[in-house]
Formats: C-alpha cells, structure tokens, sequence
C-alpha cells in the first residue's frame, strides 16, 4: 500500500520529503494501530506493553501541548489588540513564583494526615480551595499569556528563531496537565483509576503492569510502591477472571 501510495504521489510530483513522511505515517498507523490504541478503556490500557503506554502519554502530552499551545497564542492576540496587552518582565518573573508557590502548597497540604493541622482543615475548607484554585488559573494564564506575548511579537531577526522558541513555548504549555495535579488533587478533584481480579479467597490483585507479552505483574495495592506482596500471572489467564474496575480518591 505505502508503495503504491508512494508511485501515486511521485506521478503527481510530490516532493520527496512529503512522500517519505506520509511513508513513515502510514508505517506507523500499521504497527501502533493508533486508533487501537487511543480508543482503549482503563482494562485495555492496563494490559499494555510500558512502550505502548508510554507512547499514548506521550502523544496525549503532544496534544495538549498543540492545544494550550494555540488557545494563549489566541488570547494573547485578542488581548493585544483589544487592551493593547505587550509582554511584560515583571509579570512573568513573579506569576512562576505564585505559580511555584501554591504547587508546593498543595503538595504539603494533600500529605498531611494530621486533622488538628491548619493546612489539613484549609484543605477541607471550601473557600480557601476554591481562592487557591482561582489564583492557580490567574497565575497560570498570566505567565503563559505573558509569555505568548513575548514570542509571537517579538521582531526576530531569523524565523527559525521564532520558530524554535514556538516548539519551547508548546513543550512548555505540553506540562500543564502534570503540574496542574497537585493543585487538582487539593481541590478533591483527583481520582485514580484502578483495575483488579480476585483470586480463590476472595482477594483482591491489581493489575499494575505486563512484563512482557505473556506475564503481568499483580500486586496487593493499586501503587506498585505501597505493594507488599506481588506475583505474576500469566494474561491468558487473566481473560479467563473477572475483571473489576475500581475509582479510588487520590
């Protein structure tokens, strides 16, 4: 099929960079299925090889980069042309700080147990999570609209230049979900998604990852570092148990 593809787009006088890209897409789609792979649920997910998992994180990372990339990309053009918005250097040197500041808050605060602790009942006070979440998102949308500022309007003498510091900005943007997750944790808004068999005595085994195309690893506990005892089944086997699906607060 790549082949006669490949003929087809050479006959229509295609460059060849175009024509050894869509080669190497169409060679990809047949080996990743991607389709497959990103319309599974959490038990498909779980079965996965780590190279496949990882190879859907990374383009659900890539996506979200393309996605915040554009949407302040946009925001800062509408607010430069509306309020006349241009890059500020104070504004982007403080907003990481806040930014810095209510993640390490929040780390601390979702690990303390103690219910006498001030940060244990700021976490179960409504209106402190929800002040905590709102100067999250202003913090947040300010440095990265600051920073789209920057980029788009600055005059570059080279448009590689400009280019590059685009692909930074969207790799920067791609980390958004990741060190959103303390402050999304804080909110009770976290939730993990856990998959588990149970054995002869009623047992439940979490399937935590494959070993490889035959063996997954079990464990006691949904995280494979709070597991004391594991073992490994064969996936054969597996099809064979029901599966259940279990929704734990993080």
């Amino acid at each position: 099929m790549e082949k006669n593809l490949s003929e087809l787009l050479s006959y229509f006088e295609v460059p060849s960079y175009v024509i050894s890209l869509v080669g190497i897409a169409l060679y990809l789609i047949r080996v990743l299925h991607p389709i497959t792979l990103f319309s599974s649920n959490v038990v498909e997910q779980k079965l996965f090889s780590k190279e496949r998992l990882f190879f859907v994180v990374v383009c659900k990372y890539f996506a979200y980069g393309l996605y915040f990339g554009f949407l302040f990309i946009c925001i800062s053009i509408s607010f430069n042309n509306r309020f006349g918005w241009t890059y500020n250097e104070v504004v982007n040197g403080v907003s990481p700080i806040f930014i810095a500041l209510i993640i390490i808050f929040s780390l601390i605060a979702n690990e303390t147990r103690n219910t006498e602790n001030v940060l244990f009942k700021a976490r179960s006070n409504k209106i402190i999570k929800i002040l905590v979440f709102l100067l999250y998102l202003i913090a947040l949308f300010t440095f990265y609209i600051n920073s789209a500022l920057l980029i788009y309007f600055s005059e570059y003498e080279n448009s590689k230049w400009q280019i590059f510091a685009l692909l930074i900005f969207f790799l920067i943007c791609a980390a958004i979900p990741f060190i959103s997750i303390p402050v999304i944790k804080f909110m009770n808004g976290s939730t993990k998604k856990a998959v588990y068999i149970k054995d002869q005595n009623n047992e439940e085994w979490f399937i935590l990852h494959p070993i490889n195309k035959d063996i997954v690893l079990l464990g006691d506990n949904s995280d494979p570092k709070r597991c004391e005892k594991t073992m490994f089944k064969k996936i054969e086997d597996i099809y064979n148990e029901p599966i259940t699906l279990k929704i734990e607060d993080t």
